[in-house]
């Protein structure tokens, strides 16, 4: 049974037959119920299928960082900001011919937005943690000297992921991220997006590498 919440002109909550009605950010929203079949899937099918599985693995591992990441572009696009970064990534990010596929770090993408992204960026362990580095354009393309650090470490070895936020200004051109103890010195593949001071916007995250 569904509920009409503004009369027979409004959006309703609730199943009616294969729909399912809910708002979603104040919007009335439907969606399809699921429909099960004995059907044998179509390599397409189970293409898309490990597609997903493969994605889902590495945003889940890093949710907090792709719902920040991708939060002014969900708002532009009225999506989930997860939603955003599966749809990116579930093409872009994947690599290989089915049943063979990988998920490619250094495709992926953790955040998405029009504040210009890090340049000439270089990383290595030291013993305080992730030094980084990279070239100061402030001013250029609207680059400000005071956009804010963030940094993803994504470890492949236990699939999980540390982050920074508030990290250093875009003009200081490098900053040291402290780590666990326990993960210094581990294969880690690196990720850096710059934020406006006032949280406005994001920057395209940039693969600044893999280290072992």
């Amino acid at each position: 049974m569904a509920i009409l919440k503004n009369g027979p002109n409004g959006g309703f909550s609730g199943r009616v037959g294969s729909v399912v009605g809910y708002q979603w950010r104040g919007k009335d929203v439907i969606r399809g119920l699921p429909r099960f079949t004995s059907k044998k899937r179509s390599p397409a099918q189970l293409a898309n299928q490990l597609k997903m599985k493969l994605t889902q693995q590495f945003l889940k591992s890093c949710i907090t960082f792709i719902r920040d990441g991708f939060k002014h572009e969900a708002e532009q696009r009225v999506m989930s900001a997860f939603n955003v970064a599966m749809s990116y990534n579930k093409k872009q990010a994947i690599t290989g011919e089915y049943p063979n596929l990988v998920f490619d770090y250094s495709k992926a993408l953790v955040s998405m937005g029009g504040v210009p992204a890090m340049k000439d960026g270089t990383a290595v362990w030291t013993d305080a943690g992730l030094k980084l580095e990279w070239s100061n354009d402030t001013g250029k393309d609207g680059a400000d000297r005071v956009d804010n650090l963030w940094v993803l470490l994504f470890y492949p070895e236990y699939e999980t992921c540390e982050a920074c936020f508030n990290g250093a200004s875009r003009d200081k051109g490098e900053a040291i991220i402290t780590v666990r103890p326990y993960y210094l010195g581990k294969p880690v593949h690196i990720y850096t997006s710059f934020v406006r001071y006032n949280g406005s916007d994001i920057s395209p995250s940039t693969y600044i590498g893999s280290l072992t």
